[in-house]
């Protein structure tokens, strides 16, 4: 067989959930962190090495008796004077120190669970170290005890120099959700959604770029209708300058092939995404956009703080005003179910574009990728200003460290709900 049969071999094996045996060189990436035993480190060696539980009666452990007992004679090495099982461990402890080439690391903490406080490993005594004085400097960003939960202290991290809102969104949520994700930074496994948002919003911001770029470059419309044979010169027929064809093109080269749980899924999610798309593509040659901006950064200050963010899309809505567009690929909403809070995120672009980018609003509007629906709305001076000093309060309670939980119906659905004793 060729090379070419190999691999395609080996990419079937792979998403059938077969993941082989291949070699784990560090060294090529990608960057991520190997959790293993000290046995199975043998032979190994890596860039950094953190050996953790370096307390006593964990490292080492507790001798276990052994059922049956080997006798010396059938035993090939010189057993060691003294207490085996702690020799054992020893020769274990000085196998995972040998395995760092540039960074050893131990990690020690007074609470595992129980009644009472945890001694530093004999191990690491017998190295010179003692056992430290812990001071709320060095465990303030441990996770915390319940009591310590609702705790407000003014932090030790370094706020970050800029927010967005997604953060902003997550902090009002439920601020110790923040601080896992933010401030601690604990990394969680991403979800398909995210994967598909993403291509999905790669897509449409090139399709359209493109279609721009043509219609600059012909000096002609994005669309030029012409007379069909079948319908007579009473409905137009819309030609586009990007084809359909070439649309799903780009979807295919912008998919994001990253955290599908299996196969079947992603396909599911392919499928969806072309038959949003040919969706997609036949209601704006119905009507044809006219955007003035494509993913427009921005950086709003507010109050003494900056927010950065981006905007999926600025039309032109005719009078010198403009459409602010935002694509959403979740469940679709409708006049009567969006809710105010769903609202804050085109408020927030609002303001952006009448203070920063000085643009005449004619409406804001939420399009559900899904259906393709659209919810559309213009927020008043009350409601801006509104908006603007809660972003103002979350941001200044950011900074002063207030991270109290706030337990709900949303704690079935966080990424820390498995690590968080505040949880409803």
């Amino acid at each position: 067989p060729t090379l070419t049969h190999f691999m395609e071999e080996l990419e079937l094996e792979r998403e059938s959930g077969d993941e082989g045996s291949l070699a784990f060189d560090p060294e090529t990436g990608p960057d991520m962190v190997k959790i293993m035993t000290v046995h199975s480190a043998k032979g190994l060696e890596f860039p950094y090495v953190f050996i953790v539980n370096m307390v006593d009666k964990k490292f080492p452990s507790v001798a276990r008796s052994s059922g049956i007992e080997l006798p010396e004679a059938l035993t090939k090495e010189i057993v060691p004077d003294g207490d085996i099982h702690l020799e054992e461990e020893r020769r274990l402890f000085y196998v995972a120190m040998t395995r760092a080439r540039d960074g050893l690391f131990f990690s020690s903490a007074e609470d595992y669970g129980g009644k009472t406080k945890k001694k530093l490993s004999r191990f690491l005594a017998e190295l010179g170290f003692s056992q430290p004085a812990l001071t709320p400097s060095a465990v303030e960003l441990s996770i915390e005890a319940p009591a310590a939960v609702t705790e407000t202290r003014a932090p030790s991290y370094a706020p970050p120099p800029h927010f967005s809102f997604t953060q902003l969104a997550a902090y009002q949520k439920c601020p110790l959700q923040y601080k896992f994700a933010h401030v601690i930074k604990i990394p969680v496994f991403g979800k398909p959604q995210l994967s598909f948002g993403k291509t999905m919003h790669g897509t449409l911001e090139k399709f359209l770029r493109e279609a721009a770029a043509r219609r600059g470059t012909a000096q002609a419309s994005l669309f030029d209708a012409a007379s069909s044979p079948e319908s007579g010169p009473a409905k137009a027929a819309v030609t586009m300058a990007v084809t359909k064809d070439e649309l799903f093109a780009m979807y295919d080269e912008a998919w994001q092939d990253d955290w599908y749980p299996d196969k079947p899924t992603k396909e599911k999610y392919r499928e969806k995404g072309r038959a949003i798309l040919s969706q997609f593509y036949d209601s704006v040659a119905a009507a044809p956009p006219e955007p003035l901006f494509l993913e427009k950064d921005f950086t709003l200050k507010v109050g003494a703080y900056a927010i950065k963010g981006r905007i999926d899309r600025i039309d032109r809505a005719g009078g010198g005003k403009v459409e602010i567009i935002d694509y959403k690929t979740g469940t679709p909403k409708t006049d009567e179910t969006l809710k105010s809070d769903d609202k804050k995120q085109l408020l927030l672009y609002q303001i952006v574009a009448e203070r920063v980018l000085g643009l005449k609003l004619e409406k804001l509007t939420y399009h559900y990728l899904e259906d393709g629906s659209t919810v559309s709305f213009l927020g008043v001076e009350k409601e801006l200003g509104k908006v603007e000093a809660e972003v103002e309060e979350t941001i200044a309670a950011i900074k002063k460290g207030d991270f109290t939980a706030k337990p709900g119906m949303h704690c079935g659905f966080c990424d820390f709900a498995s690590i968080c004793e505040a949880r409803a």
